[in-house]
């Protein structure tokens, strides 16, 4: 988030000054911080109960964690932390005010929670104002406040409780529900994301726990974290010098912005000391201490050498895959014979060579009576290449079947199969299976027939490859289509076929590979939120300006996917797609 106060740019300043410059910097920030309130409301400070110096060293070590620019590749994002707090003894919890990075008077709370389902248990605020003095709040830098009851008592935790923070973005504006707080009949956080994604007149509130946060509500799970959660190494002159805690927000909707995570700053300590259950969170390593060249929270793995960075691709949300299957005639032209969303994890080292290559795909609608296999070709893996393999599965939860398959040798994908995975979605048939008396599902009408499937491959080398011997994601995703005798290899414009590419179908390479003589696809790759024809609609009726981009080869209607002819289309297909609890996955830190 965009600091536009004088308080914010102090932290930016502290991160990155050199020695002499830093203590005027600091000494800039201390009268700052010492400015009398500007208009305080005296429910602004109702919870604090003290105040404790802050080193210089402290705000340093946050600034160079959470540094002034969007980190959406940290490690703290990584879905392996849950964010989650609890103590391990009886024991009170104190919140001491670090940083407040940003031009909205955001509130501050914590909520205690249960889950399956996802239910809050009680609501209180912390800082009703998590603003410095003088930058439209009244907190000093080391306010701090134990964590109260509903009464406005201290509270003691008890083990097995668990603890988010919640932020409700620029909620002091609001102040009939903010200044006025009553924990008594407070709804908000909510656990539903779409009642979050409304609040504080649509600014948001969002927990440390991605459970309801409001990206759940537009289908965008993978960026739902709104709080890095840090065990940090103790500070001399802070809390005994014993490791905290920090936990910095986000405070803007991450569909808009990838986040910087240091709008509102805090530590934690327990009473008695070093109760907090800090096993799950992620760490703030200090230096480079596996070596590889990759320093602090940049590096995904601070401890293993040979993985540095985890990135994704698409970097933000899914991209999508609409098929017509009729290859190579041009058939309905509905492209809803298939439709799914992917994504790529990757995993490289400091060289920039891949290690881990994560694969995962949610079959949402299939509109055909064909049966087709999912697969993915990397053409550029050494010959010599080895390694695991590993993939799960998921029916629609109608059908309610989850296989986890035998590790597989990458060598045998190199040597059997000529670089390819076949079987991402071994059979869209019975991965998605039709309802009685329909053909399809998901693309007859509006309605939903039935979530979507979903599947996942890992591929862990033993010997990491070169990204630039592999090519750009997303590589070669492409179809088997079973024509009744055959399976018959389908792919993206520009793929070439495959060298057993049925003799007597059309010779498919180079540039116009896959393309028919209007210049028009087999495959249509699309936006995560692309609403797909109904069936026996064409896509040249659902999205007029389709045609203007396929014979102009994407000179022309580049965005041609965003003006659909209404009723003729489906929901956006993520609202097909259910979350899953995979059991394989990206190597953990």
């Amino acid at each position: 988030m965009t600091a536009t106060r004088g308080a914010s740019a102090g932290l930016r300043a502290l991160a990155g000054a050199r020695p002499r410059r830093a203590v005027a910097a600091l000494a800039a920030l201390a009268l700052l911080l010492a400015a009398p309130p500007a208009s305080a409301q005296v429910d602004e400070t109702a919870f604090v109960d003290g105040n404790q110096p802050v080193p210089f060293a402290v705000l340093l070590k946050l600034g160079s964690v959470l540094p002034w620019h969007p980190n959406p590749h940290a490690a703290f994002l990584s879905p392996v932390y849950d964010n989650a707090l609890s103590v391990t003894q009886p024991s009170q919890v104190r919140v001491h005010f670090l940083w407040e990075g940003g031009s909205w008077r955001n509130s501050l709370g914590y909520v205690t929670f249960t889950r399956d389902p996802f239910t809050i248990v009680d609501r209180q605020l912390v800082f009703p104002n998590a603003s410095f003095a003088g930058s439209g709040g009244a907190l000093a830098l080391g306010d701090h406040s134990l964590l109260r009851d509903a009464s406005g008592a201290p509270r003691t935790f008890l083990p097995g409780e668990e603890i988010a923070f919640f932020l409700v973005a620029d909620g002091f504006d609001d102040e009939p529900q903010i200044a006025a707080w009553d924990a008594g009949t407070a709804t908000i956080p909510s656990t539903d994301p779409a009642v979050n994604g409304a609040a504080a007149g649509g600014k948001g509130a969002f927990l440390s726990v991605d459970d309801a946060n409001p990206e759940l509500a537009a289908g965008q799970p993978d960026i739902a974290r709104h709080a890095a959660v840090l065990a940090i190494d103790g500070v001399p002159g802070f809390l005994g010098a014993a490791p905290f805690v920090a936990v910095g927000f986000e405070s803007r909707a991450r569909t808009s912005a990838p986040g910087d995570f240091n709008d509102v700053v805090v530590a934690l300590e327990t009473v008695p000391a070093g109760a907090l259950d800090t096993a799950g969170l992620a760490t703030a390593v200090a230096g480079d201490p596996d070596g590889d060249g990759v320093r602090g929270t940049s590096d995904h793995y601070p401890f293993d050498p040979e993985r540095a960075l985890v990135r994704r691709f698409p970097p933000v949300g899914w991209n999508g895959l609409g098929l017509e299957d009729l290859y190579p005639s041009s058939g309905d032209g509905d492209f809803n014979d298939t439709f799914l969303l992917y994504r790529f994890d990757l995993v490289t080292d400091a060289a920039n060579r891949l290690k881990d290559l994560q694969l995962t795909a949610h079959l949402l609608a299939r509109g055909a009576s064909l049966d087709h296999r999912l697969g993915l070709h990397l053409a550029g893996l050494p010959a010599d290449a080895d390694g695991t393999l590993d993939v799960e599965r998921f029916q629609s939860d109608d059908a309610g079947t989850h296989v986890v398959e035998p590790t597989a040798s990458v060598a045998d994908l190199v040597t059997l199969l000529g670089r390819r995975i076949e079987t991402v979605i071994p059979h869209t048939y019975h991965a998605l299976p039709n309802v009685p008396g329909k053909f399809a599902v998901n693309t007859l009408t509006k309605e939903q027939d039935r979530p979507g499937a979903s599947s996942r491959f890992v591929m862990t080398l033993d010997e990491a490859v070169p990204l630039a011997d592999l090519g750009p994601p997303p590589w070669d995703l492409y179809w088997l289509v079973h024509d009744g005798t055959r399976w018959v290899d389908v792919h993206m414009p520009g793929f070439d076929a495959f060298p057993d590419h049925p003799d007597d179908l059309p010779a498919e390479s180079g540039p116009t590979a896959y393309l028919d003589d209007d210049g028009l696809p087999w495959i249509v790759h699309v936006p995560p939120d692309w609403r797909f024809p109904l069936e026996y609609v064409s896509i040249r009726d659902a999205y007029p300006q389709f045609e203007t981009w396929a014979v102009s080869h994407g000179a022309q209607a580049a965005t041609w996917y965003e003006s659909p002819a209404g009723a003729l289309v489906s929901p956006e297909a993520t609202t097909f797609m259910l979350p899953r609890a995979w059991a394989i996955g990206l190597p953990s830190p």
